[in-house]
């Protein structure tokens, strides 16, 4: 089956079933508007292709589940999922102190729970790897734990100069 989108839509993801794939376009009408927009997911044994967002709307596509339902990405440039339940992108929380555009690249469901993983764009050479646990950020992560572990030796630090400082 050969599938056509006359608007540029690119795939980006596909189910582990190879059952259905998920994308975006991406339109850079002005220097000032360039991003994804339209995220969509294509049925590829029927060839139907779904919009995921109202026009004017930003989002991104980037991974979907085996039956469809729940496709991962961002949603005005935060990150979320998209879920056919209610027909709505949810934006997911970030962790404590993060603050940033993101994005959600992949998902799994294991033992009953969903489980995403993204990144915060902290800067444009800075960020932090999150993981998701149906919707809640997963505070055990080890990605999560290794920053939270810098941001205390970084106090600790500051307190022994300080502490150094003050007996001179």
């Amino acid at each position: 089956m050969n599938l056509y989108a006359n608007d540029m839509a690119q795939p980006k993801g596909i189910s582990e079933n190879g059952m259905w794939a998920c994308g975006s376009a991406f339109w850079s009408g002005n220097e000032n508007q360039v991003g994804a927009i339209n995220a969509s997911k294509w049925n590829l044994e029927t060839g139907e292709r779904i919009y995921l967002v109202g026009e004017g709307d930003v989002s991104d596509a980037l991974g979907i589940n085996n039956d469809g339902t729940l496709v991962c990405g961002s949603y005005m440039n935060q990150p979320a999922y998209w879920s056919e339940s209610d027909g709505l992108w949810h934006v997911l929380p970030l962790p404590r102190g993060a603050s940033g555009a993101g994005d959600v690249y992949a998902m799994t469901i294991v033992g009953g729970d969903t489980i995403m993983a993204g990144f915060i764009y902290e800067s444009n050479t800075k960020g932090k790897i999150v993981r998701w646990i149906n919707g809640e950020v997963d505070n055990n992560n080890p990605f999560y734990q290794l920053i939270l572990y810098e941001f205390l030796y970084q106090l600790f630090y500051l307190f022994l100069i300080q502490l150094f400082y003050q007996h001179l």
